[in-house]
């Protein structure tokens, strides 16, 4: 069994850096899964690998879910079947539109060592990955804050209404008429 050494990083996002091992025998769905759990992120439909050439130019194309364009699935793909470079570059798109795209590198192929070590495997973390969602937190943080605005606004009609509810109707109230000149319309 050979243990691949990928370096993962984030195409927009040089300062966040990830070394995930991978058996030979594992799947692409391993390697994506493995590198979701490092930067924590959810899984998308869309995520593909596409194994690139030295110019990061897209090859063949590996999907999580069916796709025609898809030469296989993550979860049938084995490493060993596409891997042959050492020095193999693959292009991992996880959701075209949020952008979250990774340029991964393998950095090393050594023998594995017969030890029962559990693989795929995180080895080096380098910087914080960003958020996920940036722009759902940001639209949540605003819908919040307009649910806050419009509960406001509500118990402001409520306590207008209450106010409107208290004022007296009541016929006996004792209304002095002296210092009030009352002129008929027809006087004039």
């Amino acid at each position: 069994m050979v243990v691949y050494k990928f370096r993962v990083c984030f195409e927009d996002h040089s300062e966040v850096m990830r070394d995930i091992e991978v058996l030979s025998n594992q799947t692409f769905l391993d390697l994506h899964n493995c590198l979701l759990e490092s930067v924590g992120y959810k899984s998308c439909d869309t995520a593909k690998f596409y194994l690139s050439d030295d110019y990061w130019n897209k090859g063949v194309r590996i999907s999580l879910e069916k796709d025609t364009k898809a030469v296989a699935l993550m979860q049938n793909a084995r490493m060993c079947d596409f891997i042959n470079d050492p020095h193999q570059k693959i292009y991992f798109v996880l959701d075209k539109e949020d952008g979250w795209t990774f340029c991964i590198e393998m950095v090393k192929m050594t023998p594995g060592s017969g030890i029962d070590e559990s693989y795929p495997r995180t080895v080096k973390t380098f910087g914080i990955a960003p958020e996920q969602y940036p722009n759902i937190q940001k639209l949540m943080a605003e819908a919040e804050e307009e649910a806050e605005l419009i509960a406001f606004d509500v118990n402001e009609k409520k306590i207008e209404t209450e106010d409107a509810d208290n004022i007296s109707t009541d016929d006996s109230f004792d209304f002095e008429k002296e210092g009030f000149e009352v002129n008929d319309p027809g006087d004039e």
